[in-house]
């Protein structure tokens, strides 16, 4: 799993992946990060488009200051100790959150 200095550059490794398509996924995913700003990931009909700031009304966001989500998404902390610790706070679809860590690594 990739080291994230910075969201600029988990926003820039993640908006250049390929992901495996679920035709059926349709969401918005807002990152609010505190010290960084706000990411938003859409998907439809499977195509996703990553926007730098709030790009349309999100169905699930994704709450944290930058250090924390940086630490889970280069898998030094565990999404569910995150959660536990309010380290990141998820509100929306919580199904869609769910499905979250193919799109968001």
């Amino acid at each position: 799993m990739a080291r994230y200095e910075s969201a600029d550059q988990w926003f820039d490794d993640r908006s250049k992946a390929t992901i495996e398509k679920d035709p059926s996924m349709n969401a918005v995913f807002l990152f609010d990060l505190e010290g960084a700003g706000q990411y938003t990931l859409e998907i439809v009909n499977g195509e996703t488009t990553w926007t730098r700031g709030k790009a349309a009304e999100p169905t699930c966001t994704v709450k944290a200051k930058e250090k924390d989500f940086l630490k889970m998404a280069s898998g030094e902390l565990a999404a569910p100790k995150a959660l536990m610790l309010r380290k990141v706070k998820i509100s929306g679809n919580m199904s869609q959150a769910l499905a979250l860590s193919k799109f968001a690594g």
